[in-house]
């Protein structure tokens, strides 16, 4: 076979390829404990003494089949040698790379081995003559993640939203955008009475490749900085998106509209009980068959890593990447409560420490504002507006549920209400009032804290084999959970207790905002 001849050639003359390679062996021979063996074409190795896997195909026709021999074959000489990945490295050698190119570009992307495209010229006897490194394409997608700027319009009929979308969608065509989402809103029994307009479509769309975003800008009029106009080059693509948002506008067809985000989504859905009427979907938002409308609701709210004041999400230990993912997102809303951060890095800590198999459920809410929360709450008394948060690690072999749960709990201390109105209501150094930094902006939260004398407590529950076990105030400490003497009272008494202090903020917040009518 040509395959053969070239392989057999180029055994000879392996410094064509880089120099200081040394032949192993030709057909190397790989044993397997478990599945098929392998013959490495060539064997190899560099001056560092690592291991090269050189593949040879010239075959059009076996492009996913190299990827996966080469895949085979690296995991085959660790099995054999107990070589580390950074102790092998690959060469695919191809002399036509026209169907080659797209798979090794996929395998090249999503992972961290070394491995080499080497497309290779021979003469008319498959001696090798020349050898050139394909460079892989550039990556056409990053990883699933909506960009956290969403455009929100508004609208007195259901008629003139489905026009809007209708024209919507043509600028997205013109402009390049394909996978996007359009999230139809009902505000007819929303909790505030005077909603203008009742219909609204919230516009959210795929994170694009930096260089995808620059070359559907290029020809913008709004577009008018660079990067070096900013300090990363993250800010930069956060610049892309608000002129992408921008490229939409609708001004002419909307009643109204506004910038948005997922804590705004969050809003308007929990608090000002807007509803959802219909998620619709286009590009791989459309083909993906898990995005059922709850499923990319949660992605939409950012409940799965983008949302600066909630989290939620699952997973079994056994999925390692998916099980750190969520160890690291969830700590987003806590990210300045120092007290729940570290406590919550230690429950990873212990329950990884364990060596057992669990399944994991996070749950975290963090306000941006505490002054807000206590003014719904009174106003509601709707708890779940108090930060809070939540996670079970079920160990199902063991019979066993570990409930790790915080919340807001009262030190016992009267409230000096004066003390805390005269505080709201000095407005030196203050961006708006102190009142409308503190409940909108969610400035001043340490000092509003401790003069509610609220804090922070962490809570631990056990249920094996049906038996519960409750401990209040705890902490854990070199892997061992600890239970702290505690006075604290519950937010409910504290309620009770602070009437006259909670009508008088409600009162403000009715004067200042128009949220609390």
């Amino acid at each position: 076979m040509i395959e053969d001849l070239i392989r057999d050639n180029l055994a000879q003359k392996l410094d064509i390829l880089e120099p200081s390679l040394v032949l192993i062996k030709k057909e190397f021979h790989l044993k397997n404990a478990v599945g098929s063996k392998g013959f490495v074409d060539i064997l190899a190795k560099d001056l560092y003494n690592n291991f090269v896997i050189i593949e040879i195909k010239r075959s059009r026709e076996s492009s996913r089949q190299t990827i996966q021999e080469v895949l085979k074959y690296i995991s085959l000489i660790k099995q054999n040698f107990n070589a580390k990945d950074s102790e092998i490295r690959a060469i695919i050698v191809s002399t036509h790379w026209e169907e080659l190119l797209v798979p090794f570009s996929e395998l090249i992307e999503q992972t961290s081995l070394t491995i080499k495209g080497i497309q290779l010229h021979t003469d008319a006897l498959h001696f090798p003559n020349r050898a050139e490194i394909i460079q892989p394409l550039p990556p056409k997608f990053i990883n699933r993640n909506i960009v956290s700027v969403y455009k929100f319009d508004l609208f007195k009929t259901e008629e003139k939203r489905s026009l809007a979308i209708g024209l919507l969608e043509q600028k997205c065509s013109l402009l390049g955008v394909k996978d996007y989402l359009f999230v139809l809103l009902d505000g007819t029994r929303a909790r505030n009475p005077n909603v203008i307009f009742p219909y609204a479509a919230m516009f959210a769309y795929q994170e694009l490749p930096l260089q995808v975003q620059l070359e559907m800008l290029k020809d913008s009029d709004e577009m008018d900085m660079m990067v070096e106009d900013f300090d990363t080059p993250e800010d930069f693509k956060s610049y892309l998106n608000e002129i992408i948002i921008a490229e939409l506008k609708s001004y002419e067809h909307n009643d109204d509209g506004e910038s948005g985000s997922p804590e705004r989504l969050e809003v308007i859905l929990q608090v000002e009980n807007w509803r959802v009427e219909a998620i619709k979907k286009y590009g791989f938002y459309e083909k993906d068959p898990r995005n059922d409308d709850d499923s990319l609701l949660r992605e939409l709210r950012g409940l799965n890593g983008n949302n600066e004041t909630r989290f939620f999400n699952f997973c079994e230990s056994t999925h390692k990447e998916r099980l750190q993912e969520i160890m690291h997102q969830s700590l987003l809303p806590i990210v300045d409560n120092h007290l729940w951060k570290e406590h919550i890095l230690n429950i990873y800590t212990y329950l990884n420490s364990m060596g057992k198999t669990y399944r994991l459920f996070v749950n975290v809410f963090s306000p941006l504002s505490l002054l807000d929360s206590v003014i719904r709450i009174f106003n509601r008394q709707q708890y779940e507006y108090l930060p809070h948060y939540i996670i079970f690690a079920d160990f199902i072999e063991e019979n066993n549920l570990n409930v790790f749960h915080g919340g807001i709990v009262w030190n016992g201390n009267t409230v000096d209400t004066s003390r805390v109105i005269d505080y709201l209501n000095d407005n030196r150094n203050s961006l708006l009032t102190k009142f409308i930094d503190s409940i909108i902006l969610g400035e001043n939260q340490k000092e509003i804290l401790k003069m509610l004398n609220l804090t922070y407590e962490n809570n631990f529950s056990s249920i094996k084999f049906g038996k519960a076990t409750d401990q209040c105030n705890v902490e854990i400490s070199q892997n061992v959970i600890k239970e702290l003497p505690t006075q604290h009272k519950s937010f409910t008494e504290w309620i009770s207790v602070h009437s006259e202090l909670c009508r008088q903020l409600l009162e403000m917040a009715r004067s200042q905002t128009n949220d609390f009518h």
